[in-house]
Formats: structure tokens, C-alpha cells, sequence
């Protein structure tokens, strides 16, 4: 193949590369260091408060982009999913009055429109950074029973209560939320924290009957490789002379050989030749960016 034709057909497979690595990177969860905990405190009529607690660690990611692995200043959010890793229960009782029992499994947090872009959004000098309105969902049952005065109390409400039920959180329509967070990078170690605390009432009909506090503390932590930089015989993330002349100082040569010097080998065939040559010519003078 001519020169310029090789030439031609590098360039065109470096863009699409190019392409296909810019953008968004996934930053699992911790799960040793994020956590759920949801307290239940209930207040049933004519009856004292009683509270229950119960957590779970988490896993799951966030997707996100930063316009800049120095110090970057905006940061996009692609997707972002929360799971738990055991079921919570909750076993409230009041005696001779009755015993409430929930049991929520397989609870899931999801946004609602994955692939969406949010954002961009600035990030502050600390790292900090609020998604004003993501779109989210959940997934999972939560299930409930009331026995005794407990369940007659509860009946006798207006309107009336059930005193059991099993909600399917799937059915329940999307909603918007905000996500704050903090992001660090250090070296390719991208590092992003999320924490929440949010109260509202289990029944918004009846909010006396008590209500659902929910503490997130998320970790995620990712070490982010360098995309490809063609041309670049000497790794410095730009295409000069040094690349140049390592590939000439090579050409022609293989593994074993008088000269073989495998940085030259831009195309990982095993041996130096036309076709490493033209990836420094087609990238002389560019700098890769470094996501």
C-alpha cells in the first residue's frame, strides 16, 4: 500500500479511536464503605412512637466525565445506580397493643434516564458539586403487617390504613432528585463521595402516622487508564521528533535483532516498519489529551 494511502487509512482508525474512547468512565462503589441506613419511626393513633433502624453497605457506579484530570472544574453525570446488598427488616412492637413488621428486598436506586447527559455542573475548589434534578427510579418491595390494636387503629383512620400491604417500588412513576458529591483526582485515581440525609412521612396523606429517614454515605474509586496515543514512541502524550527518530533508528528491524527497540513498534506486530512510520507522520505535532 502507498504511503499516503496508509497514511490515510491510520488517520481515519486513529479519529474513530479517538472517538470511541472520549467521554464518559464508569467509578464503581466501595462496597466496604457505602452504606444505606433507614429508620422507621412510626406513630400509630392513641399509640406511642416506636422506632426501628436497619442498614446495608452498597454496590454500584457512577458514570461521569470531568473536563480535566489536572484540576478539574465541571463535571457530567451519565448514569448512576445504587443497590443494596441485603434486604432491610424492621420489627416494631408495642406490647399487648400490637407488632408492625416491614420488610423492604431488593431495594435498587437508579436514574431514570441512563445515557442522558446532566450537567455539565461546576465543581468548586474543595471538589464539591450538585446534579440540581436527576432523574431516578427504584426497584424492589416493601412490605408491611400490623396485628392487634395496631391494626384496628390503623383501619380506623380516615382514611383507612390496611394493615397489610406490599408496594412494588417499580410501578411508582420517576422522579428528580439532586446528587451532591465531592471529586478528587490524584494521579488517574478518580475518587467521588456522596452523601445524603433526607426525612419525609410514610404516608403523605396522613404524615402524624410517622415517617422514613434515609442516610446514604457513598465511596466510589476508579483508576482511570490513559487512551491510546498513536505516534508516541517515548510516552510523553505527544508526537514529535524523539518519536521520529526512534522508529528510524528501528526500521527495519524485529525482536532479537541488532536496533530492535519495541517502543518502535507503534502497531504491536513485531517488527518496525512503514506502517509505524506513518503513525508518527499522521500525528506529528499532536498532543493526546489524557481521557
Amino acid at each position: 500500500m502507498p504511503i499516503r494511502q496508509a497514511a490515510a487509512a491510520v488517520s481515519l482508525l486513529a479519529s474513530a479511536a479517538a472517538s470511541a474512547g472520549a467521554g464518559s468512565f464508569t467509578v464503581p462503589l466501595v462496597q466496604s464503605q457505602s452504606t444505606v441506613t433507614v429508620t422507621l419511626s412510626v406513630t400509630p393513633p392513641a399509640l406511642p412512637t416506636r422506632t426501628g433502624t436497619d442498614s446495608s453497605q452498597a454496590t454500584g457506579y457512577f458514570v461521569i466525565d470531568v473536563d480535566s484530570f489536572g484540576t478539574p472544574t465541571q463535571i457530567w453525570l451519565f448514569d448512576n445506580r445504587v443497590a443494596l446488598t441485603k434486604n432491610l427488616a424492621f420489627n416494631l412492637s408495642w406490647g399487648l397493643a400490637g407488632v408492625l413488621t416491614v420488610n423492604a428486598n431488593n431495594l435498587v436506586f437508579l436514574n431514570a434516564s441512563p445515557g442522558t447527559v446532566q450537567g455539565p455542573v461546576p465543581i468548586g475548589p474543595t471538589g464539591a458539586f450538585t446534579f440540581p434534578a436527576v432523574p431516578s427510579k427504584s426497584s424492589g418491595t416493601i412490605a408491611y403487617n400490623a396485628t392487634g390494636l395496631l391494626c384496628t387503629a390503623l383501619q380506623a383512620q380516615t382514611p383507612p390504613t390496611p394493615c397489610n400491604s406490599t408496594t412494588n417500588l417499580a410501578d411508582n412513576p420517576p422522579g428528580t432528585e439532586a446528587l451532591s458529591g465531592v471529586v478528587t483526582i490524584a494521579g488517574r485515581v478518580v475518587t467521588l463521595t456522596s452523601a445524603s440525609d433526607t426525612t419525609s412521612p410514610l404516608d403523605p396523606t396522613q404524615p402524624a402516622l410517622g415517617s422514613l429517614r434515609v442516610v446514604t454515605n457513598l465511596r466510589a474509586s476508579a483508576t482511570i487508564p490513559l487512551p491510546p496515543c498513536p505516534g508516541d514512541a517515548d510516552g510523553n502524550r505527544s508526537v514529535g521528533a524523539a518519536d521520529l527518530s526512534a522508529v528510524l533508528v528501528a526500521y527495519g528491524t524485529a525482536p532479537g535483532q541488532p536496533g530492535w527497540d519495541p517502543r518502535a513498534d507503534l502497531d504491536g506486530n513485531s517488527a518496525v516498519g512503514a506502517a509505524d512510520l506513518t503513525l508518527v507522520l499522521v500525528n506529528y505535532g499532536t498532543t493526546c489529551p489524557d481521557h
